[in-house]
């Protein structure tokens, strides 16, 4: 389940009552999800979106974490932080690092490659580097970040961008890491099903060549 609502309501926002609201909307998500059986809970990676951060958003949103990690623990669920395509926690590197903080095994990482990706970051390292705490994967394609160049971090077709697919896939089969994954593309024209079709085949063929089972059939 993908829990957005903290983007308009932030853990890390100044605000307390904007923390509070945060807090309700864990707390009703997480109790949603043990009833329904959902086992994972996707959350954002930042600690606010439409105010300043600074060092105390940090920690309002660590403190938040903590305690959305002792609820996830009495039910049962996880919380899994996807890594994002602003830089606050765009790396699986900073991930380990916030993981460290709020110490509990049911805070885990939900990587997006092509965030990971766009932003410099060696995809393959990094997938390496939290494969025990990896509980699921966006495949997504992006340009990069450069001095002169923002990146484009969405409206691109799998296999059309600069993400190493193959590499990805390469490291995933060595480490053994079998999660779920989930095709991650925006439809901005009339093409979407044909682009949907093109994604799975250039995937497909990444399977193909590193002698991995088909995504897709």
């Amino acid at each position: 389940m993908c829990l957005s609502a903290h983007r308009k309501y932030p853990y890390g926002s100044l605000d307390p009552q904007i923390r509070q609201q945060a807090q309700l909307h864990m707390e009703k998500a997480i109790t949603l999800a043990f009833k329904l059986g959902i086992r994972t809970i996707q959350l954002a990676g930042y600690d606010v979106y439409y105010e300043p951060a600074n060092q105390e958003t940090h920690q309002n949103f660590i403190q938040g974490m903590k305690q959305a990690a002792k609820l996830a623990e009495r039910a049962g669920v996880m919380l899994a932080v996807e890594i994002m395509d602003t830089s606050y926690l765009n790396s699986l590197s900073k991930f380990e690092v916030l993981n460290r903080e709020i110490n509990s095994p049911f805070f885990t990482a939900y990587p997006d490659v092509g965030n990971i990706s766009g932003w410099n970051y060696d995809v393959s390292a990094e997938l390496a580097l939290s494969m025990p705490h990896i509980v699921q994967i966006h495949l997504k394609d992006t340009y990069k970040v450069t001095n002169d160049y923002q990146g484009q971090f969405r409206d691109l077709v799998i296999g059309d961008g600069e993400v190493d697919f193959d590499a990805i896939f390469e490291t995933l089969k060595r480490t053994d890491c079998v999660v779920p994954m989930v095709i991650e593309m925006w439809a901005q024209d009339d093409n979407w099903l044909d682009n949907i079709e093109i994604a799975k085949q250039r995937l497909n063929q990444v399977c193909q060549r590193l002698e991995m089972p088909l995504l897709f059939t």
